[in-house]
Formats: structure tokens, C-alpha cells, sequence
């Protein structure tokens, strides 16, 4: 489980937060809004990101197109311990029944991102 105080704004710059930013900003008819959502995907398969279904509880965030930094403790165990002591980006990109995909996957150090 990650708890809220332990993300971060997602502020690493890159091709796949140009993808967010634009879903975010989005404001159209809901076709236009579920294309954009699976361009979004592509971005984030094309980019390497890895798929975990899963909660809000686990996750902190329900809702799509959301994005958050997280570190991942050395300690940790679960679908993120692959990622022990490494930075990753958690992306909300669709709900699958009554659970959530998310796609997840590592990002530079902190030292290396950048501020919009």
C-alpha cells in the first residue's frame, strides 16, 4: 500500500507526462475522451510501463490520467518490489470492472527531474 503522504508530485519530464497533461487538460465529447485515454496507454506500453490491476486503497488514486512519483522502500514486498530503491511513476489508466489499471514504471532520480 502507498500512503498519501509518501507521494510526489509528478513533476519528471518527459514524453509520457506530455501524454498526462494532455488527457488532463482535455475537454471534449466522452468519445474523444476514451481516444485520448488509449493513446495515453499506448504511450505509457510504448515507454515500458508495466500493468498492475489494483485499488484506490493501494494505490491513493481512483482517478484517470492521475499521476504521482513514489520512491519505493528497499523494504518493500508485493507487484513493486521489483523496484526496491528506485523512483517510479503511477499512472491511473483505466478501471477494469470494479478495480483499477495502473502502469507503473521507473524514472530517473529526483536529482535529474525537472520543474514545469
Amino acid at each position: 500500500m502507498i500512503k498519501k503522504e509518501d507521494v510526489k508530485k509528478d513533476n519528471f519530464v518527459d514524453a509520457v507526462l506530455k501524454g498526462i497533461r494532455e488527457f488532463e487538460k482535455h475537454c471534449g465529447t466522452r468519445e474523444q475522451k476514451r481516444a485520448l485515454q488509449a493513446s495515453l496507454i499506448k504511450i505509457l506500453s510504448t515507454h515500458g510501463y508495466e500493468s498492475f490491476i489494483g485499488t484506490e486503497i493501494e494505490f491513493v488514486t481512483r482517478q484517470i490520467g492521475k499521476s504521482f512519483l513514489f520512491d519505493v522502500p528497499e523494504s518493500r514486498r508485493g507487484p513493486l518490489s521489483k523496484f526496491k530503491g528506485q523512483q517510479i511513476r503511477v499512472v491511473c489508466a483505466e478501471r477494469v470492472g470494479n478495480k483499477i489499471r495502473y502502469m507503473v514504471a521507473a524514472v530517473a532520480s529526483e536529482a535529474s527531474a525537472s520543474s514545469l
